[in-house]
């Protein structure tokens, strides 16, 4: 923490007065490493007689906290899904229950027989970083654990927190993490439904006629599929958003290649469907595309150059109901994937007011960008 006062200077004493914490430490430009206490800063050169032990009603050294549920070592790590081939990266993770003499290492493999034991570095408070090199990182799957190693013999590895050297001939645990490493001009998946869950749909479609997950035809490979049996009550749209800014950002130096996304979806419909896809900026920037879907399952490419701009839902839908139901961006620029956050697809719109009594269906595979 930082501390900034005139009368107390940039390099000061902190010693702590509470029962049991010995923590004492010296600030530098107002900063330093502090621990759950109350304590006692002083200025550079000046010393305190402790005369008294309370200020009015108040104790000097009173402290009231919980106290820790565990001391154990806990790691919090999120893997990169997919990530650019020959090109080193870092990875982060929040540890938790470590002293400043202990080790954390991150233990990497892939399926070609390179190994690499990586020493990680505490880059603020709890955030540990380890800068993986590009000879790892060949087209493929990678696998790592990360491993505390508090004293001699004393180690926890995650994920899972098992006891035990990793390196131990006898340490038989198997959980890891896992990115997949994309090969040289390949494709970045934006949406897969077979593992993607966080869609933010509209409207709440939780009956199970109107909201399912479903297998295809093809091994392996599910959809997601909204219907609503009419379009007259309310906003008369049937719609979905997913996060994909993350997925972007771990391949952000190829995205200046990508020159169409692709979207697998289909229809129940006989006639067919007309679907928009957009993709929403960081900025609040909507551009889109609209594309017409029949009862075959089917890859439809849309140019990027061809996106325009226009406006987004605001979802989850505000409330009360009579707040806006979309934006459009006042100041939309040129279209620039590398601003992309979401991806929303939705259908309604050049829907004939007639047609909106009856049912509407449609399917979505996966979506990804081609070059």
């Amino acid at each position: 923490m930082q501390v900034r006062l005139r009368d107390l200077g940039e390099t000061f004493t902190v010693d702590a007065l509470n029962e049991g914490n010995r923590y004492s430490t010296k600030a530098s430009r107002g900063n330093f490493t502090i621990q759950p206490g109350t304590y006692l800063l002083t200025r550079s050169g000046k010393r305190y007689k402790q005369s008294q032990s309370s200020l009015h009603n108040l104790q000097l050294g009173e402290f009231v906290a919980p106290q820790p549920r565990s001391d154990a070592p806990t790691v919090f790590h999120q893997p990169k899904q997919e990530v650019t081939a020959n090109k080193s990266l870092s990875i982060n993770a929040v540890i938790a229950g470590i002293a400043s003499g202990d080790k954390v290492t991150l233990l990497m493999n892939n399926f070609s027989g390179v190994w690499k034991t990586i020493e990680m570095q505490e880059k603020n408070a709890y955030t540990w970083q380890a800068e993986v090199p590009a000879d790892i990182l060949t087209p493929g799957l990678v696998q790592y654990r990360i491993s505390v190693q508090k004293g001699q013999d004393d180690y926890t590895t995650f994920p899972g927190g098992q006891k035990g050297n990793p390196h131990a001939w006898d340490f038989y645990q198997q959980d890891y993490w896992q990115m997949r490493v994309a090969a040289e001009n390949s494709a970045l998946e934006l949406f897969n439904a077979a593992q993607d869950r966080n869609l933010v749909v509209f409207p709440n479609l939780w009956r199970p006629e109107e909201r399912q997950l479903i297998t295809t035809e093809t091994p392996g490979q599910m959809a997601i599929r909204l219907s609503r049996p009419n379009l007259k009550e309310g906003e008369p749209i049937i719609a979905w958003q997913h996060f994909v800014g993350d997925k972007l950002q771990n391949r952000q130096t190829e995205l200046g290649d990508f020159k169409r996304i692709v979207v697998k979806a289909r229809t129940e419909k006989s006639a067919p469907l007309q679907m928009k896809v957009t993709l929403i900026t960081k900025d609040a920037a909507a551009y889109s595309a609209t594309v017409k879907l029949n009862q075959q399952q089917q890859d439809i490419e849309i140019p990027l150059e061809s996106l325009r701009p226009d406006s987004f839902i605001l979802l989850p839908r505000p409330y009360p109901g009579f707040h806006p139901f979309r934006f459009k961006s006042a100041s939309a620029g040129k279209f620039d994937l590398s601003q992309v956050e979401k991806i929303e697809i939705s259908i309604g719109e050049g829907i004939a007011p007639e047609a909106f009594g009856q049912a509407h269906t449609f399917e979505v595979t996966s979506i990804w960008l081609m070059r």
